[in-house]
């Protein structure tokens, strides 16, 4: 918030904090400032600092804007019968990856395959699949999945996952959580943490936007299995919100974890000012 103007990600977290725990949340960082956090939250006889981020993964964004691009031009591709997700890992090149996928696609619709893991693949019987399988990893493909029937209106969706697949466990990915604040992409929420001088210093990270494990925030189940351990976070962390659309994990130091809810849930009752606000935000952020 170098400007001092709030972006639209930084509004729905200081409206989601403020949500959630009842506390009010003040903007802190301002123009005359330097290097400062985002938020004060005020209350239960204490200030608190807030630094608000978006947990970012170059691959994802590329492959996010491919996918927006493909949206905004109705992109569709007669030639399959279902959509497809494909899954590829994160050194993947997307550029023209759609139509280099098209013809394994048709191979797949026409054998009814309708889901396949590339690790999977050298114990099929079919020696086809084989070969198609081991066509898809080298273009990057981890695993696919057709998930409906669309009357010559197919999709692809190309999402980057981690280098290798990750169990869909709490602890894995607190783990993933770990290796990004840890580090040298948020040392910058470390240093105005610890600058602001507070005895309670909350990270807010939005982990559905672009990021490696994007596609997890989205099972809705994750967040409601806690991890079992403390995490490994910055000594400038005492608190962490990690949140996705479906809902989220909070972490405080000595109050060990919480689920948290989804935003939409979150914020069901803000003002028609504050929903008019958000929405301004996010078509400029479009824009």
């Amino acid at each position: 918030m170098a400007s001092g103007l709030e972006r639209h990600d930084e509004v729905m977290a200081r409206l989601y904090v403020r949500e959630t725990t009842g506390v009010e949340v003040v903007l802190h960082d301002t123009p005359s400032l330097s290097g400062a956090h985002d938020y004060d939250l005020v209350g239960n006889g204490e200030v608190a600092a807030l630094e608000v981020s978006i947990w970012t993964d170059k691959a994802q964004m590329e492959a996010e804007k491919l996918q927006f691009e493909n949206y905004a031009r109705g992109r569709r591709f007669p030639a399959l019968q279902h959509s497809w997700q494909v899954n590829v890992l994160s050194r993947t090149r997307f550029k023209g990856l759609s139509e280099k996928l098209i013809p394994h696609l048709q191979y797949l619709e026409g054998a009814g395959i309708r889901i396949l893991h590339m690790e999977n693949c050298p114990e099929s019987l079919d020696s086809q699949v084989r070969i198609v399988g081991a066509t898809l990893e080298r273009l990057g493909v981890v695993s696919l999945l057709s998930f409906k029937e669309t009357a010559r209106n197919a999709t692809i969706d190309i999402i980057p996952c981690s280098q290798s697949l990750v169990p869909f466990e709490s602890n894995d990915a607190l783990s993933l959580i770990e290796s990004h604040m840890n580090s040298h992409a948020t040392s910058d929420i470390s240093k105005k943490l610890l600058r602001s001088g507070r005895t309670r210093r909350h990270a807010f990270l939005w982990a559905d936007r672009a990021g490696c494990p994007t596609s997890w925030w989205g099972a809705g189940n994750l967040y409601k299995r806690l991890p079992t351990r403390e995490p490994a976070f910055p000594d400038a962390v005492t608190d962490l919100w990690c949140v996705g659309g479906s809902g989220g994990w909070l972490w405080g130091e000595g109050k060990g974890w919480k689920s948290v809810p989804a935003p939409y849930v979150a914020l069901g009752s803000i003002s028609e000012e504050e929903s008019a606000l958000l929405r301004s935000l996010h078509w400029r952020k479009m824009s």
